[in-house]
């Protein structure tokens, strides 16, 4: 566990330091003006703006995204870089040990921001005088389940594939299911019997909505926190299954 844990903080210091943060600070920005602009006057003085659930909606829209661009990032290219460096590779301690390590690190970091911004949404939301709603609850589960999906799949790809491999795989993984559906839901596929064989073979999708909306007045139901562990357990699943599979197979030190 020490192992587990050194590489988890080794993780963490590195990936400050990563090119990888651009497109969360890219997004921030534009979440910051957002909010600026769209509440002005009444961010000051505090007044209420009919709008500002809508508003804070969007700013945690942006903060999450970046968030989640930065996490598939990270993901995909964490152990490729380790590849070609070959240090933490001849470490003394076990390939699952160093994978395991690179999640809880990752996931940690991530999460930690995703918390940052729900709580400047929360002081947002009290300085407009807004309940805080159990939709916004659930948004906030939402972001911390897709980072950890998203983890999920693109760490142990890298262990085999490129870094732009790895993560266009992830998220063909993800969106895949969901383009499916879409097209059913147009008319545009007329075979129901596919979208149902794809969700049960590629069970990682998360429904984004509480995410994206995630201060409007929205009823919340079980069935969501079901959803969403559920995606969870099968990425995790997925996790372990390449780690067994790629346990004793050679390293490729290919970009």
């Amino acid at each position: 566990m020490n192992r587990i844990w050194a590489v988890a903080l080794f993780t963490m210091r590195e990936a400050l330091w990563r090119k990888a943060w651009l497109p969360f600070v890219g997004l921030t920005i534009l979440a910051f003006i957002l909010v600026f602009v769209q509440f002005g006057a009444s961010l000051t003085f505090s007044w209420q703006n009919p709008y500002a659930d809508n508003i804070i909606s969007s700013f945690f829209f942006f903060w999450s995204w970046g968030t989640l661009a930065t996490g598939l990032i990270l993901g995909c290219t964490s152990l490729p870089i380790e590849r070609r460096a070959r240090m933490m590779f001849t470490l003394p301690m076990e390939r699952w040990q160093l994978i395991a390590g690179k999640l809880i690190g990752a996931q940690i970091l991530l999460s930690a921001l995703v918390l940052v911004g729900y709580g400047l949404c929360i002081a947002l939301a009290l300085r407009q005088h807004l309940p805080i709603l159990p939709f916004s609850r659930l948004g906030l589960v939402t972001a911390l389940c897709s980072i950890f999906v998203c983890l999920c799949l693109s760490i142990p790809l890298g262990l085999k594939l490129s870094s732009p491999a790895a993560g266009t795989l992830s998220v063909f993984l993800v969106l895949l299911p969901a383009f499916f559906e879409a097209l059913a839901s147009r008319g545009l596929l007329q075979e129901k019997w596919i979208v149902t064989a794809i969700t049960y073979l590629l069970p990682f999708r998360v429904s984004t909505h509480p995410m994206n909306n995630a201060f409007w007045n929205s009823i919340v139901e079980a069935s969501h926190y079901t959803k969403l562990g559920w995606s969870v357990l099968f990425s995790f699943l997925f996790f372990l299954i390449l780690l067994t599979l790629f346990r004793r197979s050679e390293l490729s030190t290919k970009s």
